[in-house]
């Protein structure tokens, strides 16, 4: 094997490091990633600062929405159900203040369940 041949073998072999370093760069960039897109709250308050369920009704019947369901999720109250026009909202609240972090409109291509149940089976 003449000197020219061990040199190009020596150097696809000091590649592999950087490259070994570059797919763990990479992975551990996507798991951060991935890990705080899973872990983002639009609330970060303590539980024991949170109002009552009965407050964020009331908040929701001001604004004259109907309520399907109060739910917590990103930890802030989470109202589902319809406004006054008739359209499928999600509200997001913050449990402490009350004050509205994001309300989103929904398009919603099914009616509730018990409304599918009470239907009469096509024959």
């Amino acid at each position: 094997m003449a000197i020219y041949e061990k040199q190009i073998i020596m150097n696809y072999i000091s590649i592999i490091p950087v490259l070994v370093v570059a797919v763990a760069g990479i992975g551990v960039a996507y798991t951060y990633t991935t890990y705080t897109t899973y872990t983002d709250e639009r609330c970060d308050v303590p539980i024991s600062n949170w109002q009552p369920r009965n407050l964020v009704l009331e908040l929701a019947e001001s604004n004259d929405w109907t309520v399907r369901r109060i739910k917590t999720e990103h930890g802030c109250y989470a109202i589902v159900g319809t406004d006054e026009d008739g359209n499928q909202i999600e509200v997001y609240v913050d449990p402490a203040t009350l004050a509205i972090v994001e309300l989103e409109y929904k398009s919603w291509e099914y009616d509730d369940h018990e409304s599918k149940r009470d239907e009469e089976p096509d024959d």
